[in-house]
């Protein structure tokens, strides 16, 4: 339970960031004068399945006590605090390749798990609703569960995966996307330093120039905050490529629906006293209904709405952390058009790249 203390502090943060009138200042005040935020970093640590994973040295959560943490926020308030260089391994990926993740030591896990509570009270009040990756009380299944049960009628699927995400974020355009929220040229400098502090791969240090090492705890925060620019772009693209109350019913399912509706009543119009026998009327009524589910059948066979319907369109998003897809009701021209749009808009405002492999319609 948070401190009543703390936790206006971290309101008033969301709200001046929700009202955007004005940047949030006094982040590295905050930062290395409440005991309560880093102990709270520890515990989101601490209950991680990677928690005891060590970094390059062999500094662990194990033995975290105040005097450390105390000594860590002297550090950063003198401005000699280093961050070191993560230590660098590699998972399998599903296609056979390898995914590189980058391991902090413990304190600058510390360090980046607090940076990281502080950012979430930045953005998750400004952050868009159909991004799901990597945010509190979010994940894959709230994803498909949304695409699921409201993208109805969707035409065309627009997928995209963008190339090598976390190791091309351009550090640059992050610190000025960071710097539009954020007055405070200490707490920038700091996730600045986190950026540059390389990695170690075979005992050897690497210089990193761009990217968020996967494995760190503030990585995913800070990519979800890059990429929030692709949302509001393509926010503003689905609002303009969404217009019309609904699509017009489709002549053929119309002409369909007519010949049920004609037949059905042809049918419960049959008079039995206008037939020699029982046996004929039975027979004719059989043929009628065999005729009725004829037809039923290839009603049901046919799109009930109109696909070349100009007057309605419906693009739809959803983002999970890199992966994200688009469904879009409207011609095929129109969707590789959105796609066209949305890979220039990557590469000319983020500077990345779409994997062709992945990207398809």
């Amino acid at each position: 339970m948070l401190s009543l203390h703390l936790k206006n502090k971290l309101d008033g943060i969301s709200k001046c960031s929700a009202k955007g009138e004005h940047k949030v200042k006094n982040l590295f005040k905050i930062l290395v004068n409440n005991l309560e935020l880093w102990d709270w970093a520890h515990q989101s640590i601490a209950s991680n399945k990677g928690a005891t994973t060590r970094g390059i040295d062999d500094v662990t959560v194990d033995g975290h006590s105040d005097e450390r943490v105390l000594a860590l926020m002297e550090s950063l308030k003198l401005g000699k605090y280093q961050f070191q260089p993560v230590r660098r391994t590699y998972i399998p990926k599903a296609n056979g390749k390898k995914r590189p993740l980058g391991i902090p030591n413990y304190h600058d896990k510390l360090v980046q798990s607090a940076c990281k509570i502080l950012l979430e009270a930045i953005y998750e009040p400004i952050f868009h609703e159909h991004s799901y990756g990597f945010r509190p009380k979010r994940g894959c299944h709230d994803a498909l569960h949304h695409i699921n049960y409201t993208w109805t009628a969707t035409k065309w699927f627009i997928e995209f995966d963008i190339k090598g995400y976390f190791d091309n974020i351009n550090h640059h355009k992050l610190m000025e996307i960071l710097s539009e929220k954020i007055d405070d040229d200490r707490f920038l400098a700091l996730i600045r330093k986190m950026l540059k502090a390389g990695y170690m791969e075979d005992w050897k240090y690497n210089k990193t120039y761009s990217g968020t090492p996967q494995g760190g705890v503030i990585s995913p925060i800070l990519a979800n905050i890059y990429l929030n620019k692709l949302d509001d772009h393509v926010e503003r693209l689905c609002s303009k490529n969404s217009f019309g109350k609904e699509r017009k019913r489709s002549p053929v399912a119309i002409r369909f629906a007519d010949r049920i509706y004609k037949l059905k009543k042809e049918i419960n119009g049959i008079n039995p006293e206008s037939f020699e026998n029982k046996e004929a009327w039975e027979e004719t009524r059989r043929q009628k209904l065999l005729e009725f589910k004829a037809l039923q059948g290839k009603y049901m066979g046919e799109r009930p709405m109109d696909d070349f319907d100009e007057s309605f369109r419906r693009l739809k998003y959803c983002r999970y952390a890199d992966d994200f897809v688009l469904g879009y009701i409207g011609s095929k021209e129109e969707a590789e058009g959105i796609m066209a749009n949305i890979r220039n808009f990557l590469k000319d405002e983020l500077l990345l790249e779409v994997s062709e492999e992945k990207n398809q319609d």
